[in-house]
Formats: structure tokens, sequence, C-alpha cells
């Protein structure tokens, strides 16, 4: 029986160039496309994967979210509720 709950944080970074603010929400739309300023960083758009991904998120009742600062890098991360077996 599952009497209790934890937090669990999964989380991805890199010390790339970072994602500029006004292209932060685009990333989560289907067939976005950021970068405009740099057509040679992503020249065919993100596609669906952020966004497949965050539907899978959704019905476990979390979502995917983004931390960058332009020039430092980027932090995807999402957290989930997961029961915790007591005997």
């Amino acid at each position: 029986m599952y009497s209790q709950y934890a937090r669990i944080r999964i989380s991805v970074q890199d010390n790339g160039i970072g994602i500029q603010k006004e292209d932060k929400s685009k990333l989560f739309k289907m067939f976005g496309k950021v970068g405009s300023h740099n057509e040679k960083l992503n020249p065919h758009g993100i596609g669906l994967g952020l966004t497949i991904c965050n539907k899978i998120l959704g019905q476990m009742g979390s979502e995917l979210k983004l931390i960058s600062e332009y020039g430092e890098g980027a932090e995807f991360f999402f957290e989930l509720e997961v029961p915790i077996e007591i005997s």
C-alpha cells in the first residue's frame, strides 16, 4: 500500500549559448522556430520533440520547464510525485 509520496526532479543542463528570452515560449509550440537572429543555429526549427514530451508529462501531472540565460546555457527539467511503498 502506498502511504507517502516523494517528489523527484529530472534535469538536463548544458553550457551552450542558452535561449533568448523572446524565444523561450516558442520552444514548446509544434514546429516552432527560434533564433531568427542566427539561422546557422537551427535552420529546420524545433519540430515536435518538446511538445510531445510536455504532453506526456501533462498526463503524469507535470510539465517541462526551462531556465536559461542567453550566453550561459540552459536547463530543462520536470518534477513528479511518485508513490513510496511503506511496509
